[in-house]
């Protein structure tokens, strides 16, 4: 099991835990909202695990455990933990709950509406601009360095061919726990989102091999003038130029933007 499969596994047990708490069972509920945040730790183990690497034995000891005050000195996140805990009390009320969560929960029953649905609002729900326990520092997928080239490299390219580029941003949706990279274009609105789709494609086909690239199905476009684009537009322009500014953890019009990294916004 790899670092991918963890987070495919811990978004799974959020969604499954959604489907017990809105049918009252809520015994299963908690204790998979628990297995979702361990998951999530582990994932981010998993990061730290070099390939051909051997394992620290004492580190191998430490994974082992259903224990989630453990799982986070292992992680590699507790030092960001404590500075959020200590800035954001809002999330530190959140760890407070979490933590005491065992995998002996398995075995109780009676646990009452309040308690999982204050476990689930400490694990899952953002508040204003307080991003919860997982999406915020344990399940979300970094932005890697390679996903940043091949954004600008994309954009680069949609440009050299004529495709008119208002938008192109990378996007967080915290309701899929991915990244979507978004290019905004007014030709989805005069030539329809098959054509915009079929310019990108071809563009990606014929990217070098050993170019990273983003997959098709992880780019979305949209008219120049969508929701998104038209909020984003509101607070940043950067011009015709390709550049790179990371907008985290803000509110726009009372809309949350998680996170984004904009190439450009005209």
């Amino acid at each position: 099991m790899n670092r991918a499969d963890l987070q495919t596994l811990t978004r799974i047990r959020l969604r499954e835990a959604r489907v017990l708490l809105n049918n009252q069972h809520y015994e299963g509920a908690y204790y998979l909202l628990g297995y979702a945040v361990e998951c999530a730790f582990k994932a981010c183990i998993a990061r730290q695990t070099r390939r051909f690497d051997f394992p620290d034995r004492k580190l191998v000891n430490d994974i082992y455990t259903h224990d989630l005050d453990r799982l986070l000195k292992v992680s590699g996140l507790e030092p960001e933990h404590r500075r959020e805990r200590n800035r954001n009390p809002t999330f530190e009320l959140n760890w407070t709950i979490v933590k005491d969560w065992s995998e002996q929960s398995r075995y109780t029953s009676g646990v009452d509406r309040a308690t999982a649905t204050d476990f689930r609002t400490a694990v899952c729900e953002s508040q204003k601009r307080n991003i919860a326990m997982v999406t915020e520092v344990v399940v979300k997928p970094s932005l890697s360095d390679e996903m940043v080239s091949a954004g600008a490299e994309l954009t680069r390219r949609l440009d050299d061919v004529g495709f008119v580029v208002s938008a192109s941003l990378w996007f967080f949706m915290p309701e899929t726990g991915g990244w979507r990279f978004v290019i905004g274009s007014p030709a989805v609105k005069t030539r329809g989102p098959r054509w915009a789709y079929k310019q990108v494609q071809s563009v990606l086909s014929r990217m070098p091999k050993n170019q990273a690239k983003i997959p098709l199905k992880d780019i979305t476009v949209q008219d120049a003038n969508d929701d998104l684009i038209r909020l984003l537009r509101g607070v940043i322009k950067t011009g015709s130029k390709i550049t790179g500014s990371r907008f985290t953890k803000n509110v726009i019009n009372g809309t949350p933007i998680e996170d984004a990294y904009i190439y450009r916004i005209t």
